[in-house]
């Protein structure tokens, strides 16, 4: 967070023989390029693509950038900060590295403008509030082999209207759906009987009492 809240900043700097960053477009990353430490939040551009090198996009990377719209991971990319795009605003469209196993918490919280992510089938965990504050999410497809969804992960997701959730779930801690007040179908993989076997914390009414569409394949939602 060293540069949080510099909403003027349009360029990092780095001397050349610094060993430890460098500067590529003025946005400043590790020495070995495989980490995006920060992104200058003041730049005006709409759409950004992560560059090839980088496997790591650092804590509170973009925090607080409200001109980006469209943020693309190349397949590089294998982790995604705490807080990366935290209040990201105006950020609506992400395409996530099909590699990605780590999210962080809070990782797209108060994203208000995403209407579509796509969430890489090597994601195991959704942590606590990755989703929270995100009100223009109005159906979210959790891939194959999601086990964990952490407290408030989709608190306040406002417009939600339905969530895909895989046989694969064991856990859904408490909160994670509070505030979903439009929550409506939920389209699960699995049986009645694997369903009632998932943990589920308290505060998730809006889920528990959605219809549940057992057995879904993915035909139709």
């Amino acid at each position: 967070g060293a540069f949080r809240d510099c909403y003027s900043l349009t360029a990092i700097i780095v001397d050349k023989d610094n060993p430890n960053y460098q500067s590529i477009d003025g946005n400043l990353y590790s020495k070995d390029g495989k980490t995006l430490v920060q992104y200058a939040i003041g730049k005006t551009d709409a759409s950004f693509e992560v560059p090839e090198t980088v496997t790591s996009i650092g804590e509170a990377a973009f925090y607080g950038c409200t001109s980006l719209t469209s943020i693309t991971m190349l397949d590089g990319v294998t982790s995604i900060g705490v807080s990366a795009f935290f209040g990201c605003t105006n950020l609506t469209n992400v395409i996530m590295s099909k590699n990605v196993t780590s999210i962080g918490t809070s990782a797209f919280q108060d994203c208000a403008s995403l209407t579509d992510i796509t969430i890489p089938s090597s994601v195991t965990n959704i942590d606590a509030f990755v989703f929270n504050g995100c009100t223009s999410l109005t159906n979210i497809i959790l891939p194959d082999g999601i086990e964990y969804i952490g407290s408030f992960a989709f608190n306040n997701c406002s417009n939600l209207k339905s969530i895909t959730i895989p046989d694969s779930a064991t856990s859904i801690s408490d909160m994670a759906f509070s505030d979903c007040t439009l929550l409506a179908n939920v389209y699960y993989a699995g049986t009645e009987e694997q369903w009632n076997n998932i943990s589920i914390g308290t505060s998730n009414e809006y889920l528990t009492t959605a219809t549940i569409h057992f057995n879904y394949t993915g035909e139709e939602n």
